[in-house]
């Protein structure tokens, strides 16, 4: 397989055409329609992905996914969703580090003005 952004690397499928009589098929295919699985093996990702998963199931890896549903997801989908900001419209890393100042500048002064107007009309 060829990729456009990397260098050329195999990539290993496997697919079982008949599951009917594989004593592990309520293992391997738990939903209805067991017409037949496809494994995709990438021997360069399979490493990765092993370091991924032992630094999420680690102690400090639990404790920082812990943390990111709290603290950050919240406000960058709110600024996703209302201000309708998806990407951005500049290149270079400093231009766009500049440019999301200032779309959290924005979202920390509407932040502001929404608990200022709050306590002004006592709600």
């Amino acid at each position: 397989m060829v990729r456009a952004n990397g260098p050329e690397r195999t990539v290993k499928s496997y697919r079982c055409e008949d599951c009917q009589d594989c004593p592990f098929v309520q293992k391997c295919i738990p939903y209805k329609n067991k017409s037949g699985k496809n494994l995709v093996y990438d021997p360069y990702l399979s490493p990765l992905r092993q370091e991924t998963v032992h630094n999420l199931q680690s102690k400090e890896g639990k404790k920082l996914m812990k943390k990111r549903c709290i603290e950050p997801e919240a406000v960058f989908a709110s600024i996703k969703w209302n201000s309708k900001f998806s990407r951005f419209t500049v290149r270079s890393l400093s231009k766009c580090k500049n440019q999301l100042l200032l779309v959290l500048l924005g979202h920390n002064i509407q932040k502001f003005y929404n608990a200022s107007m709050a306590t002004m009309t006592g709600t």
